[in-house]
């Protein structure tokens, strides 16, 4: 059924969402992995990697992402930046889609 505060689509609310898909990089590698294939044991050092106040994370959508997370009982302790909100500040009026940050930040 869905949520009549969320126009139809549940995701469009972080208090519904659901991960599907987890994301890690460094300056190296980069990898993308589907949640549903993480056992206990490595939600547990996702869960660690968030905590660690010596690691510094990078998100697309903090806003959105911090309350999907911390439904899903992961709380972010690190120094964090948002791309999605570096790029309204730095190119007002543009498309804010990961795709074209991607292209101009990096």
């Amino acid at each position: 059924m869905a949520c009549p505060h969320c126009n139809g689509h549940p995701a469009i609310n972080p208090l519904h969402a659901k991960i599907t898909a987890l994301g890690l990089a460094t300056a190296d590698r980069a990898i993308s992995v589907a949640w549903k294939l993480l056992g206990p044991v490595e939600r547990a050092t996702v869960g660690k990697l968030l905590q660690d106040p010596d690691l510094q994370i990078l998100i697309h959508n903090i806003l959105y992402d911090e309350p999907v997370l911390e439904r899903h009982w992961f709380r972010i302790c690190n120094k964090r930046n948002c791309t999605l909100l570096m790029h309204h500040n730095a190119f007002p009026g543009l498309n804010h889609h990961l795709q074209r940050v991607v292209s101009q930040f990096f």
